[in-house]
């Protein structure tokens, strides 16, 4: 049977809000608290929550016991006005506890003020999911008040964001967390012409972007086999890299870059340089052999020359008394 650790948090503090006077807040379509919410009603630290959590993280799993709202997820969270007072300004995510995770954190606290307050809740907050439905598929919109977002959204498709968003309702639904534009609060109204307004923005900018053909930039392995490669593997030596024989793909991302209209200047200066650098090594490698060559041969005379040596005469047979080559001259 698994454990979960139990904390050693000390309860000190009373609750500034109470299980019958919250709002109920919704994630997925069912009621979820804020850590700070879960930790005020238990009576006990918003860190100490969070400290429960790391210490029993495989306890709790996301989409079960909590949802973790990160990016776009969390700004669309932060945009509803009935939401925006839960979420720090520069907050880069956000905790929601479910009622299983509120349950796992009372059992954790292991306190009669915990466990009280999780039996309210689930008598008063986490059954309220049917009215949270109810609430958000109400209408609270006239058509009057709904005439500014209709009149945006019928230019945008008219002057071809249509093309891209070919349903600019669906992405106000998700946008707004609603099923339908009439469920928007008035005050949101504004808020969602100038969402519209920036989609707007984001098309215009695509199209004015000059279309780049991403094959330009497909350079595979392929690109760089020697052209005289006799089997599954080659050096790729200073001469493989100077052989104009072979493809060079540096040089055609290059050009392709260029042809795109990016300052490819100071990358192909610094190429034609390491080229430049190749190139004296071969010459120096060149200039090592030859030298090495010569040095030999030197060696080798060195070594003759060496040797002491005077005049080879025979003692004996039909060329005694004669030397080999002659007799040398004695004279400077």
């Amino acid at each position: 049977m698994s454990t979960v650790a139990k904390s050693q948090t000390v309860i000190t503090q009373e609750p500034s809000i109470s299980v019958e006077s919250l709002k109920v807040v919704g994630h997925g379509g069912i009621p979820v608290l804020t850590t700070e919410m879960l930790a005020n009603l238990y009576g006990t630290a918003a860190h100490s929550i969070t400290k429960n959590h790391r210490s029993n993280a495989r306890r709790f799993v996301c989409g079960k016991h909590y949802f973790k709202l990160e990016g776009t997820e969390l700004k669309q969270f932060k945009n509803k006005v009935t939401n925006s007072d839960l979420v720090a300004n520069r907050a880069k995510h956000l905790i929601l506890w479910t009622e299983r995770g509120a349950a796992r954190h009372a059992k954790m606290l292991e306190t009669d003020q915990a466990w009280e307050v999780f039996e309210r809740l689930e008598d008063l907050y986490f059954s309220q999911m049917e009215k949270t439905e109810q609430v958000r598929k109400s209408r609270r919109c006239t058509a009057t008040q709904l005439t500014p977002l209709r009149q945006t959204a019928e230019r945008l498709i008219t002057t071809g964001l249509g093309k891209i968003y070919p349903d600019i309702w669906k992405l106000v639904h998700q946008h707004f967390n609603v099923e339908h534009i009439h469920q928007l609060h008035p005050e949101q109204i504004s808020e969602a012409v100038n969402y519209l307004n920036a989609l707007e923005g984001e098309f215009l900018g695509k199209v004015s972007e000059p279309v780049i053909n991403q094959k330009r930039y497909h350079f595979p392995v392929e690109t760089a086999d020697p052209h005289d490669r006799r089997f599954g593997n080659a050096w790729m030596t200073p001469q493989v890299i100077l052989d104009e024989r072979n493809r060079a793909p540096e040089l055609e991302l290059l050009d392709a870059l260029s042809h795109d209209g990016y300052d490819i200047s100071g990358a192909q200066i610094r190429i034609h340089a390491m080229y430049a650098i190749v190139k004296q090594f071969m010459d120096l490698q060149k200039g090592l052999i030859e030298a090495g060559r010569q040095i030999s041969n030197a060696n080798r005379i060195i070594q003759g020359q060496a040797q002491e040596r005077g005049i080879n005469v025979s003692f004996t047979g039909k060329d005694k008394g004669l030397a080999c080559g002659g007799l040398f001259p004695r004279s400077l």
